[in-house]
């Protein structure tokens, strides 16, 4: 599928921020690791955005482009997978992806909107849903 302009003049830019800064020098505040992990961030901003790439495919491709190249260990990119949060947020998202499946969050919005007869009993309804 071809790019249009604005894809295109959006891609040149963030390929030329990213080429920048992995040039060496010039950047006084900046180390190699914390270059390449900003250059990962841009790129993976922009894949996120500007494509139909699915948003796994694209973390656990800046993930691993971190790991092979030595930026951040294998542990440390496994070990947030330990923790509580982040399968707390996992389990919330995999909910919502079903309630949305089913049809239950219209079903329940539709609902709670038919039972208003004002502006203010809509917004205490919704604000009780």
């Amino acid at each position: 599928m071809p790019l249009s302009l604005r894809q295109t003049v959006c891609l040149s830019a963030v390929l030329g921020l990213c080429v920048l800064l992995a040039l060496p020098g010039g950047h006084t505040g900046l180390g190699g690791d914390a270059r390449f992990t900003l250059v990962v961030f841009i790129l993976a901003t922009y894949t996120w955005i500007a494509t139909s790439v699915d948003d796994t495919y694209v973390a656990l491709g800046a993930g691993l482009a971190l790991t092979a190249t030595g930026v951040i260990s294998s542990e440390t990119l496994f070990a947030t997978l330990g923790d509580e949060t982040v399968w707390l947020l996992i389990c919330a998202f995999v909910l919502a992806a079903a309630v949305s499946k089913t049809g239950l969050a219209g079903r329940a919005a539709a609902w709670l909107v038919g039972g208003a007869g004002t502006v203010r009993q809509l917004t205490h309804l919704t604000t009780a849903g």
